[in-house]
């Protein structure tokens, strides 16, 4: 379950993002990371590349693994909110 606030999305699986136009700051308890994004022209619709979140392996020593969880997170919350999701490079 999810819980939205203005720019800010919670589950109750422990994670959550803070957004802008330009990224995500995503949260899980260990982690505080930004990932690039961009808000396309039809509301409520963003992309994300999937290498920017992937480059964070070597950043911030996640595997493979855990950074498509992370990925699959963003994509969970936001669908949850109401946003359509485009992964760029999928």
């Amino acid at each position: 379950m999810f819980k939205q606030h203005k720019n800010r999305i919670e589950s109750d699986e422990g994670y959550a993002i803070e957004f802008d136009r330009s990224r995500f700051v995503y949260e899980d308890g260990v982690r505080h990371l930004r990932i690039n994004h961009e808000m396309l022209p039809r509301p409520k619709s963003v992309a994300i590349w999937r290498d920017s979140v992937m480059e964070l392996n070597a950043q911030s020593n996640l595997t493979t693994a855990e950074s498509a969880q992370i990925l699959e997170n963003i994509e969970r919350a936001l669908r949850a909110a109401g946003y359509e999701v485009t992964v760029i490079g999928a």
